[in-house]
């Protein structure tokens, strides 16, 4: 815990100067990295953290409708999703996949009947759902893939229109560290134990993330209405967009150990008295 007030603390005290590097992964995953996602989602403090997630979304996820989540990877977020809101009928879209099947895996297990998943490419939107309209349409941890700023626009600008009026739009990604030393340290003690694969890629991930001046930036130029950035100045680790403007967060249950119970309220904590907002302007 130490170590982490130290580099927080010094991160909070640094500018962006090292410009965003592109990711290299093609997203067609590949199994043996799919496995070691999936057990990172399950086992570790990756299961903390999309636990915050969840109850973030949930704030804005209506109880009825439609429901499309892009780059859903092992459905880990998206099982709890449909779970919680069995009333909404979610469809899950990624490119790969063994991600995919690591996906019908876990629904099957879980035994959720409300989620359809299928294969497609973020970049090709509008080709795949054509007139569909969806009420909510979630996008965690997929932005920072984007190779370009005006491919990451493109996708946003293809999920606005695909967007009912009123409807929900809620986006989650890593934020871009601002030091080197702080991006090493935070891969080898949350990342490193989880697999080869996983630690070579999350590390490009943190390369790739945006930062939050040039995801307001972005948003500012898509179709996009009504955005609002959430952040934490304790925790820079990711960021949130969201259309519902300030909403309540409340509690969801989680089957989690203790351990991870306790660390769950603890960074809520954080977030709730550190959180930073942003209204994007267009």
């Amino acid at each position: 815990m130490l170590d982490d007030l130290f580099y927080f603390f010094r991160e909070g005290l640094t500018e962006w100067k090292d410009e965003r590097v592109p990711h290299r992964a093609s997203l067609n995953f590949d199994a043996d990295y799919c496995e070691q996602y999936t057990r990172a989602s399950h086992l570790s403090d990756f299961r903390v953290l999309l636990a915050v997630v969840l109850e973030r979304a949930l704030a804005g996820v209506p109880l009825h409708g439609q429901a499309l989540d892009l780059a859903c990877g092992p459905g880990v977020l998206l099982g709890e999703l449909a779970g919680q809101r069995p009333g909404m009928a979610f469809v899950g879209i990624d490119l790969s996949r063994a991600m995919l099947a690591e996906a019908e895996r876990h629904i099957q297990h879980e035994h959720i009947a409300n989620v359809r998943l299928m294969q497609g490419d973020m970049a090709h939107l509008p080709e795949i759902f054509g007139e569909q309209r969806f009420d909510l349409i979630t996008w965690t941890f997929g932005l920072h893939y984007c190779p370009t700023a005006q491919q990451a626009l493109a996708t946003l600008n293809a999920a606005a229109d695909l967007l009912r009026p009123g409807g929900t739009f809620f986006l989650v990604d890593l934020v871009r560290f601002k030091r080197e030393a702080t991006r090493r340290w935070f891969a080898h003690k949350y990342d490193r134990e989880h697999g080869d694969s996983f630690f070579a890629e999350i590390q490009e991930s943190y390369l790739a993330s945006f930062s939050p001046t040039e995801l307001a930036d972005l948003l500012s130029k898509s179709r996009l209405r009504g955005m609002t950035m959430e952040w934490s100045r304790l925790f820079p680790v990711i960021l949130f967009a969201h259309n519902r403007g300030v909403h309540e967060i409340s509690p969801v249950h989680l089957d989690l150990p203790w351990r991870q119970r306790l660390k769950r309220a603890a960074l809520r904590a954080v977030f709730d008295r550190s959180v930073g907002q942003a209204i994007v302007r267009r």
